[in-house]
């Protein structure tokens, strides 16, 4: 790190989380939706979101995803008639790109639970199938 500030590099790394945690506290949609934010936010980090977008996109996506996963479709579409994001200078296509690859995500890791063998029994009937 020193070497590379020696020789201009700026190494100063902003981390959504802190931005999360700003966003969470003016808009107060409660505990589930942060808590859901907070783990949306995580998973982000295994995607390819995290080098593609800004810090407060990725927080506002996690928001936005959150409140999908949370809020009932009716509250969704009317905050979305809103259109909360732009107060946090965030377009929707931004938004729906890293939904996308939430999603995305979420069906990979879904399909690896799946293939995995969950008990003792599924364990064994795995090891003879080999």
């Amino acid at each position: 790190m020193i070497i590379l500030t020696n020789i201009g590099f700026n190494v100063k790394v902003n981390h959504p989380h802190a931005i999360l945690a700003c966003y969470l506290k003016q808009i107060a949609m409660g505990k589930d939706v942060n808590e859901t934010s907070w783990a949306v936010l995580n998973d982000l980090y295994a995607t390819r979101a995290l080098v593609s977008y800004q810090p407060h996109i990725l927080a506002t996506a996690a928001v936005y995803i959150a409140l999908k996963l949370v809020k009932e479709r009716e509250e969704n579409e009317e905050l979305e008639r809103f259109e909360w994001w732009k107060a946090f200078d965030v377009e929707i296509e931004d938004l729906l790109s890293i939904n996308d690859a939430f999603l995305e995500l979420r069906d990979k890791l879904s399909g690896i639970k799946q293939k995995l063998p969950l008990s003792t029994v599924d364990i064994e009937k795995y090891i003879q199938s080999k």
